[in-house]
């Protein structure tokens, strides 16, 4: 066969069309990268003014918000827990972490340099050198520029040399060469190697040339990014950081104290900052297990301590490992016991601490000594009971904020398979307050009060609990009473947020209105419904009304049916939802997911992964009874029309198919949009709507094809809603 031949032509045609469309994509996008980039810096030229209006622009709440970012780092890990059940036992018994972000702000935000300079970088240094002495000859500049290209000591050597020229001749350059000169010192590598002589000898002479440069500056001496600035703070560099701790303190050079003042008060430069610098101090204590630096100040010791609380901090690379961290708290709790040092200077964080690292009689007393309002107190108190006694009633005394007025009836601790956190934010009262409630709302629930532990679960903004007592447990007179009650009272509703992904449904208002719609007291259900709902919700009853009336034309009620269908596919989703209930995915159809917070109660249901467990989250013989009828009601595939309205409008839609004539043109698109609505999601439930296009409507061409596919049609018709009444 030649190469060439009739079989191999068209294989070669086919590969010269894919390599002339790849060589077309190549020049096409070359192009268009450099027309972009001509037109970018004609732009760039012209417009630099306008660039630099639209920064000067900026409001001031954003240049203050970027300049937290850049000091505290991004607050998107600073996210409520807004569930109970999803923890188990461990709710009542968690840990806590702490925001460091918060307690900085808050404790130290008026001291924190918020102010801003420029990095002096060797392209800004040059500069400078450039401008002041514009092409003529100098030999200091000389040998300063020499220092960036060569080692450390060729460096220290070329800084010695300037500084020895004549004054006149070095005076321009002596800040930078004795900045320089100490820089270089600091970098050598061989201190491990030093005596303690000449230890301190380097440390005198790198802190001399540091310090000279406040005074050099006022004298004339270049200064570019203010660099004379910077000199303070690595002084405080030579006195925490550039030795182990350990050494540095055994050499008398170590002033901790008078670093973390310093640093505190370091404008931002670059990539550092006030909090960082402290932060990475506070780690390298950590690190070399060695926290006695750390007692130096009332300063140290608090962001010490609210470091170690919030387990480093916000930022991964300066917080410490996992067992570092805890050996480091140990220690530090320690320390601060052999110094008997009051914790009242952060007397929170201390008890915190105490209750993380299993420290019950410590965390007790330090707690007791809050005030008696502190809603900490409380939360920290209930879980000592807990951890030493397990009385639940007791705890529940400390959770109300009385003192138990009567000693444990039985000593049988509570202990956790795992330990578990949950972050808080100890500067925002209102959610320490909200957590109170929560775990009040707990001990209501086991004990059977369900009307109380709705409550409190709402006043909380626990939303998963309270929508499930709602929901579940609470008949729908026992929730109106509870939701006019509140109205009667001049309350708005609580909002929460655990059910975003349903708009407009965050309130025990909607769920009251869903579940009165849902038990088919429509008229009842429209008091509850928002206003921009309102028009909507209220033609829907009317028209469903309508469709129920015995005493009309079969057409008319039909064509109420199918606009209340329509209707419903538009706000179904919030009028008819369940917040408990089947979970639908294309991979599994309908399930019971993992998240089903009632299934953590009845246990009906076997998970993929064990739910958590409830030793003393008893779920009590009424509790259990109401939620089986429940589950009974809507689980198993029963109630699937309050999970995803398209259920809803299938069957509306088939009602008023079934009152149209046989063969009505209308009445088989009004099935084939049913059947369309359900034929994916689950085929068995538009099996329902296939058997009436192929009985009522076989004549049409949508039933005809229906009946020869054994199937719907591919066609997707979109009635409209006055389809039945032209």
């Amino acid at each position: 066969m030649a190469f060439f031949s009739t079989r191999t032509r068209p294989f070669f045609r086919n590969l010269g069309i894919i390599a002339f469309m790849l060589w077309l994509s190549l020049f096409t996008a070359y192009f268009a990268d450099t027309m972009t980039r001509r037109s970018t810096t004609s732009k760039a030229t012209g417009n630099n003014q306008a660039e630099e209006t639209a920064v000067i622009k900026l409001s001031e709440k954003e240049t203050e918000d970027g300049i937290d970012r850049s000091l505290y780092g991004d607050s998107w890990r600073r996210i409520r827990i807004e569930n109970l059940f999803g923890a188990g036992d461990r709710c009542l018994m968690s840990g806590f972490n702490t925001d460091f972000r918060s307690d900085l702000k808050k404790y130290f935000g008026e001291v924190i340099s918020r102010d801003s300079r420029g990095e002096p970088s060797r392209e800004i240094i040059k500069k400078t050198l450039d401008a002041h002495f514009t092409g003529k000859p100098s030999r200091a500049c000389e040998l300063y520029e020499q220092s960036f290209d060569t080692d450390r000591e060729k460096g220290i050597g070329l800084m010695d040399q300037l500084l020895a020229l004549p004054a006149e001749e070095r005076m321009p350059l002596e800040l930078l060469a004795r900045y320089r000169r100490a820089r270089l010192r600091m970098s050598l590598e061989d201190w491990g190697a030093l005596s303690d002589d000449d230890a301190r000898l380097r440390l005198r002479v790198i802190r001399e040339d540091l310090a000279s440069a406040p005074e050099l500056a006022r004298a004339g001496s270049l200064d570019p990014a203010k660099i004379s600035e910077n000199a303070a703070y690595w002084i405080a560099y030579s006195r925490s950081m550039i030795l182990p701790s350990a050494r540095l303190v055994a050499l008398g050079e170590a002033d901790y104290a008078g670093a973390t003042e310093a640093y505190l008060r370091m404008p931002m430069r670059g990539q550092a900052n006030s909090v960082n610098s402290c932060m990475h101090l506070l780690k390298k204590l950590c690190d070399e297990k060695n926290l006695r630096p750390a007692l130096a100040s009332e300063n140290l010791r608090k962001l010490m301590t609210f470091y170690l609380c919030a387990q480093g901090g916000p930022f991964y690379e300066s917080a410490p490992e996992g067992d570092n961290l805890r050996t480091s708290t140990l220690s530090w709790l320690d320390l601060l016991t052999e110094a008997k040092v009051d914790p009242s200077f952060a007397r929170r964080h201390v008890a915190i601490l105490q209750y993380r690292h299993e420290r019950w009689r410590d965390c007790q007393e330090t707690a007791g000594r809050l005030p008696a309002d502190d809603p900490l107190r409380r939360l920290l108190l209930s879980r000592c009971n807990l951890r030493l006694t397990g009385e639940m009633s007791l705890s529940r005394e400390h959770l109300s904020g009385r003192l138990p007025t009567r000693a444990p009836a039985k000593m049988t601790p509570v202990t956790m398979t795992e330990e578990y956190t949950i972050l808080i934010d100890l500067q925002d009262e209102s959610e320490l307050l909200e957590r109170v409630s929560g775990e009040l709302g707990v001990f209501a629930l086991c004990d059977g009060d369900f009307t109380e532990a709705l409550r409190l679960f709402d006043q909380g903004r626990y939303g998963d609990e309270a929508f499930y007592v709602a929901e579940c447990l609470l008949s729908i007179d026992e929730l109106k009473s509870y939701v006019d009650k509140r109205r009667a009272s001049g309350l708005t509703p609580v909002k929460h947020r655990w059910n975003y992904h349903r708009e407009g449904f965050d309130d025990l208002e909607y769920e009251l209105c869903s579940r009165l719609m849902r038990a088919g007291r429509l008229e009842e259900a429209l008091d509850y419904v928002r206003p921009e709902l309102r028009a909507k919700a209220t033609t829907y009853v009317l028209l469903l009304r309508c469709a129920e009336r015995d005493d009309l034309p079969d057409h008319e009620r039909a064509d109420s049916y199918w606009r209340a269908a329509l209707m419903i596919r538009q706000i179904g989703e919030t009028l008819l939802h369940s917040p408990h209930g089947m979970s639908w995915s294309s991979g599994s159809g309908w399930y019971v997911s993992l998240d089903y917070l009632p299934g953590y109660r009845s246990r009906t249901f076997k998970f993929n992964y064990p739910p958590p467990d409830m030793g003393i989250l008893i779920c009590g013989a009424e509790e259990l009874r109401r939620l089986r009828t429940w589950e009974s009601q809507h689980m198993y595939g029963r109630a699937l029309a309050e999970r995803d309205a398209r259920y809803a409008a299938f069957d509306l839609a088939l009602k008023a198919a079934r009152l149209l004539p046989d063969n009505d043109p209308a009445g088989a698109q009004i099935v084939q949009y049913a059947g369309n609505l359900l034929k994916y999601r689950e085929p068995k439930a538009a099996m329902a709507a296939h058997r009436l296009l192929i009985t009522r409507f076989k004549q049409t061409p949508l039933g005809s094809h229906a009946a020869r596919a054994n199937w719907f049609s591919g066609e997707r018709p979109e009635p409209p809603s006055d389809i039945l009444s032209r």
